[in-house]
């Protein structure tokens, strides 16, 4: 299996972060990482944990929020390559996470993981869901300017729902003929990867 975890700068610098922090310490804050991970929205740590967490791991701000986002990051590729908890500990050590550390990732991830995958499984990324889709067909026959012209355009009504606050709200999107046309071959790619993926 190839390497989802890519050693850019960034993972540099969290590697180098994570890897000064107590291995206890760092096991506790994956763990609530994970737990956290499939709620959209919602931040792992309030501020006033963040602010605690800055002080009992020796972080400033923005390297405790490099960590963090990073440990995030991890555990969603995990997530998204369905990657095996052994699989995990090995590609963590190959950007130089120290062992123990490398070793609480990946046991956070077989004991949380099956449960996190199932929850995302039942969730949906975009916070809004197609409901419905109406549509009219205009004819603009002419203007001021020009007394014969013919010209076509459709409207979507596209109904679409919240899926946090069951609230409903109507798009509207307007195409000339080339726009509907591009719209639909855009349309035709997206059912052709879908149905690639059945």
């Amino acid at each position: 299996m190839t390497s989802f975890i890519k050693e850019t700068q960034s993972i540099k610098e969290a590697v180098s972060f994570i890897n000064a922090i107590d291995v206890n310490k760092f096991s506790r804050l994956i763990s609530r990482i994970i737990q956290k991970l499939h709620l959209k929205g919602e931040r792992t740590f309030s501020e006033e944990e963040e602010e605690k967490l800055q002080a009992a791991l020796s972080l400033d701000k923005q390297a405790l929020h490099l960590v963090l986002e990073t440990s995030a990051f991890i555990l969603e590729q995990a997530v998204y390559h369905n990657v095996k908890p052994a699989s995990l500990q090995q590609q963590l050590e190959a950007v130089h996470l120290n062992p123990d550390k490398a070793e609480a990732f990946s046991q956070t991830w077989a004991a949380a993981g099956p449960e996190l995958v199932e929850k995302l499984k039942h969730s949906t990324f975009a916070p809004k869901k197609l409901e419905y889709v109406g549509w009219q067909l205009n004819l603009q026959m002419a203007q001021s300017s020009q007394a014969r012209l013919k010209s076509p355009s459709a409207v979507l009504q596209l109904g679409l729902r919240n899926e946090e606050s069951e609230v409903q709200e109507d798009v509207f999107v307007d195409f000339n003929h080339q726009e509907l046309v591009d719209f639909y071959n855009k349309l035709e790619i997206v059912q052709g990867q879908l149905d690639s993926l059945t």
